[in-house]
Formats: C-alpha cells, structure tokens, sequence
C-alpha cells in the first residue's frame, strides 16, 4: 500500500456521517439473553455544557422496562455479540428519530474474557 501525505486527504476522509439522535441506549447481553436496557437520560441540566451524552454534561442512565424495549433493538445488541463471538457485556445503540437503531459500541469485559486464560 502506497503511503499518501497528509495534505492529499480530503477534509472528509476519516468523519462518518453526522446522526442526528433521539436517544443513547445501552443494552446489556448474555449468553444471546436480553439482561437490561438503560436510556441516557439528561437529568441535571444545569450541567449540560458542552456537547456530550455523558455524566459530567447532566446525563444518567435510566432503566427501560423489558416491554417498552422493542425487539428489533434487542435483536440487534445480542447479534452484535454474536457476531463477535462473546458471551457478556453491554452495546451502545443510538436509536435515530425515525426509529432506526444504529450500533455504536460494542462494551467488551476483560475480566470476562481472560477468566479462561493461563
């Protein structure tokens, strides 16, 4: 593979698309179970500064009850542990104000996965 300079990139080449998001969910998986969903929720706003869903910006997780979790969502988190071949952890999703889920993370253990290990 030939090495390019830095000034032959285009503006573009290393940004995916902007997503606008409804709404930061993490769902946690085992074994292909569904174990829970939470929802970034903004719950201090007087700490919502910058940008950023986390909780030094006023965001906390919320737990959805497992009926108000659509299936497409579940499906898509326990696929995506699947496809990586593990067994436990959690997966980022955003979910798009059409309603598309759209996996951000994959949340990988450690401590899980080297309990086999040595």
């Amino acid at each position: 593979m030939a090495s390019r300079n830095a000034s032959s990139f285009r503006k573009a080449d290393f940004f995916t698309p902007y997503v606008t998001l409804n709404q930061g969910i993490r769902v946690w998986v085992y074994r292909n179970r569904h174990l829970g969903t939470y929802e970034k929720v903004l719950t201090r706003p007087e700490d919502f500064k910058k940008i950023g869903r986390n909780y030094a910006n006023g965001f906390d997780f919320s737990h959805r009850e497992s009926e108000n979790v659509p299936e497409t969502l579940k499906e898509r988190s326990k696929e995506s542990y699947l496809a990586l071949n593990l067994d436990f952890g959690a997966v980022d999703i955003l979910e798009t104000p059409e309603h598309q889920f759209i996996v951000l993370e994959v949340i990988v253990l450690l401590g899980f996965l080297m309990s086999g290990v040595g």
